[in-house]
């Protein structure tokens, strides 16, 4: 359980217990949801020791965005993280091979594609955070934007596959997630700390 914190701008204890129920409710009702970033330091610190909790209780696909400079790069971090978790299941019988990655469009649509293959193999109600850090770095990349329609054009299909965005501030994720021409306009909860 995570401790209470006193939070000095709101004059108050924040219930940090209430936030992660919060944010774990979400997830359990199968709901997509962004958490952003808190103005002050000290509740992001929170927030980093519920993120390693959620990373520690569910299985994920972990993708630091900061790190993601195009399509493919954003494949093979998907395909190392699918790897990762198959290898934590013995005689899970998936093959997570590389794709082609000389074709944008093929590879990131395989890459998607291999989360929703593992929950499906490990069971109907086997639920998959697909887990992003910093998701709003997209708005910076020259890709960005196909990145963003791809992803939602593959995972508005799936089941059982929770998309988690940590990272950005309120701005950046209304660009995200609140803007009538964003592809994921009202794809998720939003979470302000």
């Amino acid at each position: 359980m995570i401790d209470s914190m006193k939070n000095p701008k709101y004059k108050y204890f924040v219930p940090i217990e209430k936030l992660s129920q919060r944010i774990e409710l979400y997830i359990e009702m199968g709901q997509s949801i962004a958490i952003v970033d808190p103005l002050d330091p000290k509740d992001n610190e929170v927030l980093h020791t519920i993120e390693k909790t959620l990373l520690a209780s569910y299985d994920s696909i972990y993708i630091d965005f900061k790190k993601i400079s195009s399509t493919c790069t954003l494949s093979k971090e998907i395909i190392q993280q699918c790897r990762k978790l198959v290898a934590r299941y013995e005689g899970l019988d998936i093959e997570i091979e590389d794709s082609d990655y000389s074709d944008d469009y093929y590879c990131l649509n395989d890459a998607l594609k291999k989360p929703q293959e593992i929950s499906t193999r490990l069971g109907k109600e086997k639920s998959i955070l697909f887990y992003c850090r910093d998701f709003t770095h997209l708005l910076s990349l020259d890709a960005g934007k196909q990145i963003q329609e791809h992803m939602r054009a593959v995972m508005q299909y799936q089941q059982n596959i929770i998309l988690v965005s940590r990272g950005g501030d309120k701005k950046e994720n209304n660009a995200l997630f609140l803007n009538p021409n964003a592809p994921f306009f009202r794809y998720v909860g939003i979470i302000e700390v």
